[in-house]
């Protein structure tokens, strides 16, 4: 995939155009008939990508709007950036371009034995075109960000308020944009504009390992209803001569909501903690710093 001049390794890509089909009652006598109508088209759906140091501005800051640009007096004007997408599908051996595309939710994600620091992009465009060809990108030098806990070389940092915590496995932190395509279409069907909606919850969802040396005590904080902790995750790439050298994403102050064991008998005890991150007077729900 390509989007202007930065190439973008995907895992999955299915934003596609898609017909919107109606059916409309047709009254003939006493028979009831269904008249299928094609009203319009949509382009949207969802793609999946690592996070390379190449990309990482591009597919976690700029694109999904965060911050949102164009605050005034901190209050955001819910502008967002739209792309056009070059894509080469090697199943059809065909290539399409995407246009207007926009991030209706961000997904952020690290999980498993391999750790990579994933994001999963829910889009909206307005127009899809097979083209002859284009210029194929020039994919990432570096490989992607992964988590490495700290037996592994002290390249990654979780933590929950000031106290890193070494007995998380995996997260998602969702970051919803609320676009609205517009009811309005052109002669050929498609969508005019796509407006940006006021940004929704950002919710967070870890697991955690069961044990003692647990950095908080999240069950406890849930049962008190706290409403002030902080998580923040970084990825510190391993290697050299990296264009960024960091990824820091941060939750400046998160409302738990819950902390729900899981586990049989012979399993080893895991928590899923889950949250919803709030905006305070000095800084967005979300933080994400690239150096």
């Amino acid at each position: 995939m390509s989007t202007g001049t930065t190439g973008v390794p995907v895992e999955a890509y299915d934003v596609t155009q898609k017909n919107v089909v109606v059916a409309r009652d047709k009254f003939d006598g006493a028979i009831d008939m269904i008249q299928i109508d094609v009203a319009g088209q949509d382009v949207n759906g969802a793609f999946q990508a690592e996070i390379h140091p190449d990309n990482a501005t591009l597919l976690l800051k700029t694109w999904p709007g965060i911050p949102r640009t164009g605050q005034a007096n901190g209050v955001p004007d819910n502008s967002l950036p739209s792309y056009t997408v070059d894509v080469y599908r090697n199943g059809l051996d065909k290539y399409f371009r995407q246009t207007g595309v926009m991030v209706d939710t961000l997904r952020i994600s690290c999980a498993g034995p391999d750790g990579e620091l994933i994001g999963n992009f829910d889009c909206h465009g307005k127009q899809e075109t097979e083209i002859s060809s284009f210029s194929r990108p020039t994919l990432p030098d570096q490989a992607s960000f992964q988590f490495k806990h700290t037996h592994d070389g002290t390249v990654s940092t979780v933590k929950f308020g000031a106290t890193a915590e070494p007995n998380i496995t995996q997260f998602e932190i969702a970051v919803p944009n609320n676009l609205h395509p517009s009811e309005r279409r052109d002669t050929n069907g498609r969508r005019i504009w796509i407006d940006a909606g006021v940004r929704g919850e950002i919710t967070f969802s870890g697991n955690l390992r069961s044990h003692t040396d647990w950095a908080l005590d999240y069950t406890g904080l849930v049962r008190g209803q706290n409403t002030g902790t902080a998580f923040e995750v970084t990825f510190n790439y391993p290697g050299t001569g990296s264009p960024i050298d960091s990824v820091k994403i941060e939750l400046p102050r998160l409302v738990l909501a819950e902390c729900n064991p899981a586990g049989g008998a012979r399993d080893i005890e895991s928590h899923t903690l889950n949250g919803t991150a709030r905006k305070t007077a000095g800084q967005d729900a979300i933080v994400i710093t690239n150096t």
